[in-house]
């Protein structure tokens, strides 16, 4: 972290993400100079519930903000990250009437089928997917469960505009956000026929912005009195700017809590099957793709159950199950992790699905089962990659970031699933990173996007390659099992 001497303008990148809300402060060359990050509690229970306290969040984001610009004032500009798919309704002076249902929250799945069947084009309309992630199918399950409520709720919003009516007095939300929520339509307009069927009307909603549009507010946090606000975008397509940029020859390949895989395109990718969600980026740019819910959750898991507590306290954990899962050869010896702990979003969109190993013997321990995990994310990510092939280049390049990075194990896995070169960029909190790249573009800082240093580089390995081609058969057929299984269980 090289110390800025004060003759550099400062930028902050704010990332309000689902575990933690975290500002790194960067100067204009993008050296990190300051971060700061406060966790958030997630309360959740059987019925799908996933809600915080919006509240808390504000505060974080204040804490957060004032420690950085504290060590850094003046600060020059400052740009938001967030969590995609939040909701949260207000009253008229932005205090929360609701918790904040976030994107992990699936009490409205039957009404994300019912969004479907009263707006048979949603997908092409919108660039979503029929999902209760989704605000728009938590407003419909919000409007039937509870009328009263739901027509007391004057305003509703995501966690971004609701830190913006607090922070800045102005009630705006960046086109990112708003085009992940299945409410805005690929005009950029709020959608007049979903708003109809939800009896909403675009009062209700935010005034839509521009990433590098500036926020015309002040806030009162000491040092940004003077500082330009830019509305960002989604974390992960802020994550995907700051790792791949915008060439068409990159994907994208996250795995942390969930996982995902990205690609930066001039146009929406409206798939017939409507398996691919497309978010505005820029007015030229949209970031395309599908996501996990378990990504990096699943080996989480896995450790909180099966791994000795005094290895966990070390904090050596992950680099043993490195350790270990290197030495067990492709397909796990014969065990298949299916990984569904908590639903499926991509690429087959079926939140009843749930987990479980296939083969599972007497012979197998930890480190089979440990490789199973990374294998069963993996082929999960490789299926998006089969949803997203007619759109991409043929030799494309993999820009990975994440928890999985530390993994070279993990790291190698995907190399062959996918039979592509992957880079790990060297860059620290890509999200925020991503945002302090879009307030830079919005202040002339920059035109164009910065290189990262690329830290390694992970190549397939051809045997490999050719073994894992017939394990991904094996675990579709699993799948596909497993999804008739449970569909005829809902």
């Amino acid at each position: 972290m090289e110390k800025n001497t004060g003759s550099k303008s400062v930028y902050i990148g704010v990332d309000i993400g689902t575990g933690s809300t975290r500002a790194v402060a960067y100067d204009e060359d993008l050296n990190v100079q300051a971060i700061h990050y406060e966790e958030i509690e997630t309360q959740t229970d059987q019925s799908g519930q996933a809600v915080q306290d919006p509240k808390k969040i504000l505060k974080n984001v204040r804490k957060c903000l004032t420690k950085v610009a504290k060590q850094n004032a003046p600060v020059k500009a400052i740009s938001f990250s967030a969590m995609l798919h939040s909701l949260v309704g207000l009253d008229d002076k932005g205090e929360p009437l609701t918790p904040l249902f976030t994107w992990a929250d699936t009490r409205g799945r039957e009404y994300a089928d019912r969004l479907g069947d009263l707006i048979g084009d949603f997908h092409s309309r919108t660039g979503c997917v029929l999902h209760p992630m989704y605000p728009a199918a938590k407003l419909l399950w919000l409007k039937e469960e509870e009328p009263e409520k739901f027509r007391s709720v004057p305003l509703w919003g995501s966690i971004k505009s609701f830190v913006f009516m607090n922070l800045l007095d102005r009630f705006v939300e960046g086109r990112g956000v708003a085009s992940a929520s299945g409410l805005l339509n690929t005009e950029f307009d709020w959608d007049g026929e979903i708003l109809s069927v939800l009896h909403l009307s675009p009062e209700n909603l935010p005034t839509t912005m521009g990433a590098r549009e500036k926020i015309d507010g002040d806030t009162d946090i000491p040092g940004l009195d003077k500082a330009s606000v830019y509305p960002g975008g989604g974390d992960g397509m802020l994550a995907h700017l700051s790792t791949a940029g915008l060439v068409k020859d990159r994907i994208s390949s996250t795995i942390g809590t969930s996982g995902a895989l990205r690609v930066a395109t001039t146009e929406p990718l409206l798939d017939r099957e409507g398996k691919l969600w497309s978010y505005d980026l820029f007015p030229d740019r949209w970031i395309c793709g599908g996501a996990l819910n378990n990504g990096g959750l699943a080996l989480d898991w896995f450790i909180d159950n099966f791994v000795n507590e005094d290895v966990r306290e070390k904090g050596e954990v992950y680099a043993k199950i490195d350790r270990c899962v290197e030495t067990i050869r492709p397909g796990s010896s014969g065990l298949i992790f299916a990984p569904f702990l908590t639903g499926e979003r991509s690429p087959g969109w079926r939140p009843y699905m749930k987990g479980g190993f296939l083969g599972l013997t007497i012979s197998h321990g930890r480190a089979e089962m440990a490789r199973a995990i990374m294998e069963g994310v993996t082929y999960r990510l490789k299926g998006i990659e089969e949803l997203l092939t007619p759109y991409l280049q043929d030799d494309i390049t993999i820009r990975a970031s994440g928890g999985y990075t530390r993994s070279n194990s993990w790291l190698q896995i995907q190399a062959d699933v996918f039979d592509a070169k992957i880079e790990v960029p060297e860059v620290e909190e890509s999200a925020a990173r991503g945002a302090a790249l879009v307030a830079m573009q919005g202040e002339g800082e920059i035109r164009e996007l910065p290189e990262p240093l690329i830290g390694k580089v992970i190549r397939p390995e051809h045997e490999k390659v050719e073994l894992y081609e017939s394990l991904y058969r094996d675990q579709a057929e699993y799948y596909r099992f497993l999804a008739d299984y449970y569909k005829k269980r809902v």
